[in-house]
């Protein structure tokens, strides 16, 4: 162990951990595809009004739900979220989601807040708000990304 040397890693003023970019992303392809899936679905969910059911983006949103478990590929937070697990819908807002803020306890206090989310479906999402009003997912956070540097 006495001849082995550690490289000290590089961290910017902001305390930012500054590493080197991949050489290689693993299954590219299918993030890319999974990608272009999702942007279909949401494409066609906003665009096409005739089509209630929106069979095409569900259709879309489901292949991605596919190739997601078949390539063991997962999926960030926020994108799965967006996503309804039942119907396979694409959730947007006033057009196949209807959102609300609920208060079911007693006191009613501020921390017992709920967002919940319907789908046209009848599923509901509900995230729990009041308790931190500023909370982020481990993925989401700002801290958590890292710079590439050339």
């Amino acid at each position: 162990m006495a001849g082995k040397s550690k490289r000290a890693a590089k961290v910017d003023e902001h305390g930012v951990l500054l590493v080197a970019p991949p050489k290689t992303i693993s299954n590219k392809e299918h993030l890319q595809r999974l990608n272009y899936l999702f942007h279909l679905s949401t494409f066609h969910t906003i665009v096409n009004d005739q089509d209630e059911n929106n069979a095409l983006a569900r259709m879309y949103a489901k292949n991605l739900d596919l190739i997601q478990k078949k390539t063991k590929s997962s999926l960030a937070p926020g994108l799965k979220r967006t996503l309804c697990k039942a119907c396979q819908r694409t959730l947007i807002p006033n057009r196949t989601v209807r959102l609300g803020v609920l208060n079911d306890s007693k006191q009613k206090t501020p921390v017992n807040r709920v967002l919940v989310l319907e789908c046209t479906c009848g599923k509901t999402k509900r995230f729990p708000i009041g308790k931190n009003p500023s909370y982020q997912a481990h993925g989401e956070k700002a801290s958590n990304l890292f710079f590439f540097q050339k």
